[in-house]
């Protein structure tokens, strides 16, 4: 009988639940901003307005997607995952590219600080995911 399983250990089952968790309140609050205050960015950098938000509201999204397919127990959950991670990292390179007017001193130890724990974070939940071996009864005497 197969197991269906996405991560071998459950460890990372509440890693990455706690981890999309924090970063869905986190978006959450800026959606929130975004719609009911109207929150808008400096008029110096309006031509990056509609991106910014594009990607604030497709982080909210694919971050849903994969809780909701964590506890669905389905192999997507990883893709959408995946791709919030990109995108992550994106919102971070275009947010340090219209903060990079600011104090410099503290900035880039804490955006490389940001992209280790979310590298960390990917490689450790992609590393961790649950591969079924290819034929049972061959792999029953290698364990």
């Amino acid at each position: 009988m197969q197991e269906n399983r996405l991560f071998k250990y459950k460890f990372i089952y509440f890693y990455s639940i706690v981890f999309l968790f924090g970063w869905l309140i986190y978006y959450g609050f800026h959606i929130g901003n975004i719609v009911s205050r109207g929150f808008r960015l400096d008029e110096s950098f309006g031509f990056f307005k509609i991106p910014l938000y594009l990607l604030f509201f497709s982080i909210f999204v694919f971050l849903i997607l994969s809780l909701v397919n964590i506890f669905k127990e389905s192999y997507r959950s990883i893709l959408y995952f995946n791709i919030a991670i990109c995108l992550l990292v994106t919102i971070t390179f275009i947010n340090s590219y219209l903060n990079q007017f600011y104090n410099k001193q503290y900035f880039i130890p804490a955006i490389i600080l940001y992209l280790s724990i979310l590298f960390f974070s990917a490689f450790l939940i992609n590393y961790y995911k649950y591969k079924p071996p290819k034929n049972e009864i061959e792999e029953i005497g290698k364990s």
